[in-house]
């Protein structure tokens, strides 16, 4: 009775367990997700879980849930077959097959199955779904260059932007726009933009397909009363995507704003005046005729005709539409022939961010001869001025108190 039960269980395992036990085992996608247009690898792994050799194995793929499915969005290469002709698989081993599909640029979201059949001399082995992932992402605008990156207050400049589609799917109808909105104060004041758009305030690109770039340029004007530092502008974007659906994104630029302090400089008065061997005072003044301050200001003065006796002077700061006077005290060459000689300037500063400047500059001082400061015969002597005065306050009295009257003198 034992015996026959035992026969009886090893004929049943004998029913239950097939002669090549041919699976497939995994699969795997790469890349994964992928986006419409894009292709990838498909990787079949094939387990021989006998102990027996399987002979002529072959893998078919079918792209659709069903075999009457159409392939979309799936392809393979017109030269490709959707069948492997494995031939045979040791016991207990597992084999790797692979196809090359391409996914339609038209797929859209979603979820897609590709069935994976195995086969022993004509006989069906596993089956298995590969569940495809496929992901269109939305596209993606970036300014990746912007020119110029400084500007001075006041300005007319044009903005140069380099736009990058750095998304998966194309983007239409693109609109390019500033949008550094006005601010209001807490108590209700209205503090104008900084920097404005000359004429329209955005551009327009038809479309940008995924990597693509194109360049917009949109004028613009530095407020005047801007004042001197970074500015971070809102560049808006709107655009369709590929479904049609309306999308907006912003990005940011940095634009460096200064308001630059400008100098001149004019000999203002020298006392007495200037003449061979003789000591004088000359008067310079330095001037900002910029929109931002000059900081930390030094002068060094150089001359070959007039010997100063301080040459380095340290002035501070300029404020814009102001000035200050460095005084020259010194001694004109003996040996010099009157005439105009120069006075080299050489002026250091630095603006609010901590720029440096250096100009040159000869201002021209006069020197006269003896004889001429003597008579008061210089051109900037006040003697003629003095005794013109003098000889009009004459002519006044005399008109007024000495001229005769009818002929008869004042008693």
């Amino acid at each position: 009775m034992n015996r026959m039960i035992l026969v009886l269980v090893i004929s049943l395992m004998a029913l239950t367990v097939p002669v090549h036990a041919l699976v497939i085992s995994s699969y795997n996608a790469d890349p994964s997700p992928m986006g419409p247009g894009q292709s990838f690898t498909l990787f079949a792994y094939i387990t021989n879980d006998t102990g027996s050799i399987a002979e002529n194995v072959t893998v078919q793929l079918q792209l659709g849930s069903t075999s009457q499915d159409t392939s979309f969005p799936f392809s393979i290469e017109p030269t490709d077959t959707l069948t492997r002709n494995v031939g045979t698989v040791p016991p207990f081993t597992t084999i790797q097959v692979q196809w090359q599909v391409q996914v339609s640029p038209q797929a859209l979201d979603g979820m897609y199955p590709i069935i994976l059949y195995s086969f022993s001399d004509g006989k069906a082995g596993g089956t298995l779904t590969a569940n495809i992932q496929i992901t269109s992402n939305n596209p993606v605008l970036s300014v990746i260059s912007s020119t110029p990156t400084d500007a001075f207050s006041g300005q007319e400049t044009t903005l140069t932007l380099t736009i990058k589609n750095t998304g998966s799917s194309t983007a239409t109808d693109i609109l390019v726009a500033l949008k550094e909105d006005r601010t209001v104060t807490s108590t209700g004041v209205v503090i104008d933009r900084s920097i404005i758009p000359l004429g329209a305030s955005s551009s327009y690109i038809q479309s940008l397909s995924a990597g693509e770039t194109a360049t917009v340029s949109i004028p613009i004007i530095v407020n005047p009363s801007a004042t001197s530092q970074p500015y971070f502008i809102p560049v808006s974007f709107e655009f369709f995507d590929a479904e049609k659906t309306k999308s907006t994104s912003t990005d940011y630029i940095g634009l460096k704003v200064e308001s630059a302090p400008v100098l001149s400089m004019l000999v203002s008065d020298y006392t007495p005046l200037l003449s061979p061997g003789k000591k004088s005072r000359v008067s310079v003044d330095l001037f900002n005729q910029g929109l931002g301050p000059a900081k930390f200001v030094t002068v060094s003065v150089s001359s070959d005709s007039f010997l100063i006796t301080q040459k380095d002077f340290f002035i501070g700061t300029i404020e814009s539409d102001d000035f200050d006077t460095i005084l020259l005290d010194g001694t004109v060459v003996s040996s010099v022939a009157p005439g105009d000689y120069p006075l080299h300037m050489k002026v250091s500063y630095k603006n609010e961010f901590g720029d440096p400047y250096v100009i040159e500059r000869d201002v021209m001082v006069h020197v006269y001869s003896a004889s001429d400061v003597a008579t008061g015969d210089g051109a900037d002597s006040p003697v003629p001025l003095i005794v013109g005065v003098l000889i009009v306050l004459g002519l006044v009295w005399w008109f007024r108190f000495r001229k005769p009257k009818n002929g008869n003198g004042k008693k």
